[in-house]
């Protein structure tokens, strides 16, 4: 087998493998970090949850950088190096999972609903894990609505250290189990 046979029968992916899926802070949900991540990509109507398509953006965004990467890759092909074609497969798998993470935390997608936002508020705690007392988030949620009129979000940040208004980024466990595999 030629060595460009060898690498096509190798594919990269990108998400969230099945034994990265389970969530820390949720013994028994039955939902995991992957079905989360469907869930809010695609969006569901029936739970009033808008497509927010980060995956699809990622990718797109890693397509474009990944060009000359596959480019070098087909270089290294053509001169019989392999150690160096796999190197840049796995770099092309990185940068899709970068691009992907980017998307999560810098993309622009439906703002979050307030039910949503007060939600996080109520789940928000101290820096020594306590829960907030009642005055203290009564405290987030009056500067919420302050920023929320002035179109500003950015001071009001979950015990997490994420801006509370912030779509697919809450506690960030979901971001963090994206990576990729290459896979014969």
């Amino acid at each position: 087998m030629d060595l460009l046979e060898k690498l096509t029968q190798k594919r990269i992916l990108v998400g969230i493998p099945a034994e990265k899926a389970d969530r820390q802070h949720k013994e028994g949900s039955p939902l995991n970090n992957a079905s989360i991540a469907y869930l809010v990509n695609n969006g569901s109507p029936a739970n009033n949850i808008p497509p927010r398509p980060f995956m699809e953006k990622g990718i797109k965004a890693a397509n474009k950088r990944n060009a000359s990467l596959v480019a070098a890759m087909m270089k290294a092909v053509f001169a019989g190096d392999e150690a160096e074609a796999e190197q840049i497969k796995e770099r092309i798998g990185l940068n899709t999972q970068n691009a992907i993470k980017s998307e999560i935390a810098n993309g622009s997608y439906t703002p979050l609903a307030l039910s949503t936002i007060r939600n996080r508020i109520r789940r928000t705690r101290n820096k020594n894990n306590t829960p907030l007392t009642r005055q203290q988030r009564s405290e987030i949620m009056k500067q919420e609505a302050a920023q929320r009129s002035v179109g500003d979000f950015s001071g009001v940040k979950n015990s997490a250290g994420n801006q509370l208004y912030k779509p697919l980024l809450d506690t960030g466990e979901m971001a963090g189990k994206i990576t990729y595999v290459i896979e014969e």
